[in-house]
């Protein structure tokens, strides 16, 4: 099955809020695409709020939720990232 993520950003300057609305089903694998947005927009001004608004977003599946929240929580997130990665395909393709 197809599941693509429809991300709209927009950016209030004047309220320093970066929002990141998303449409569409957010998979284990798909919610990696969100990444670099978010840390894109972590790059902005540093007392902008990043806000990934999953209010339109049609579910997820099995860990998606889970991945994508130790994404925006942690600043070391790219190096978890990658391990959360390995791990999910190693158990998909029992690697």
């Amino acid at each position: 099955m197809n599941h693509k993520l429809s991300v709209l950003v927009q950016v209030d300057l004047e309220r320093t809020c970066c929002r990141l609305s998303v449409t569409g089903r957010l998979t284990e694998i798909n919610q990696q695409a969100l990444y670099p947005l978010i840390h894109k927009a972590r790059t902005l001004p540093s007392d902008i709020r990043v806000v990934v608004d999953l209010t339109s977003a049609r579910g997820a599946e099995g860990d998606a939720l889970e991945l994508l929240r130790r994404v925006v929580d942690s600043d070391d997130a790219w190096q978890q990232q990658l391990e959360d990665i390995i791990a999910i395909a190693q158990r998909k393709f029992g690697v």
